[in-house]
């Protein structure tokens, strides 16, 4: 930094090729002009641009889905984009090069209404996932209508299917069919809750099957 005492300069302020004039206590300085450069093919650039791709993809396969059973925790952020945040920062797995989406860490329901205890699936007929829960109507604000939702997502083709079942929270069992589009390939079930008001619902509760029958 030099400081400026010649007149025609004394008042003077901005950039003049590489130098920037500034006023600071009543006197003119000057400094020299450094530009910051971003480099978009930085290796932090392209580790971030691959999380955000993994995790865009989920959640555009859910979007209507995640618009109304992912309850954004803070004010001025909508669910999908509190989606996007809590599942780059908690559903990707590896390093760069070569992150995957880890599924059964991915939250696609969030919300304040508790889960059903010790949830599983069964697969043995073909195009039908059996989703088993414990009933736990009675602890904290689980009711026994409370009503059971699914999704499922192919992990190879992001195709999805979502229902909300006609089973409650006491039937501790619901049956979900799905596309024969599905069969043979990798998924991941997610299962939940939302009161019979649809006000309030649960976090998911994400199972990673082998490939559907």
């Amino acid at each position: 930094m030099a400081r400026i005492s010649s007149p025609w300069v004394g008042v003077g302020k901005g950039k003049l090729g590489e130098a920037v004039y500034y006023r600071r206590l009543g006197a003119t300085n000057v400094r020299q002009y450094v530009q910051t450069i971003e480099d978009k093919d930085s290796i932090p650039q392209k580790d971030q641009r691959e999380k955000f791709t993994l995790t865009l993809a989920f959640c555009k396969a859910f979007v209507t889905v995640i618009a109304l059973y992912f309850t954004a925790v803070k004010q001025g952020i909508t669910n999908f984009n509190s989606a996007m945040s809590y599942n780059i920062k908690n559903a990707i797995s590896g390093a760069y090069p070569g992150y995957v989406f880890d599924y059964v860490k991915s939250r696609l329901f969030q919300g304040n209404l508790l889960n059903a205890d010790a949830i599983s699936h069964t697969n043995a007929v073909p195009l039908t996932i059996v989703v088993i829960w414990e009933d736990n109507s009675g602890s904290g604000n689980a009711l026994a209508t409370d009503e059971c939702i699914v999704a499922i997502i192919d992990n190879v083709t992001h195709l999805t299917k979502f229902i909300v079942t006609s089973a409650t929270r006491v039937t501790e069992t619901a049956s979900v069919t799905y596309p024969a589009s599905m069969s043979a390939k990798p998924a991941t079930v997610y299962v939940g809750f939302v009161s019979d008001d649809g006000l309030i619902n649960s976090d998911s509760f994400a199972i990673v099957t082998a490939p559907l029958a």
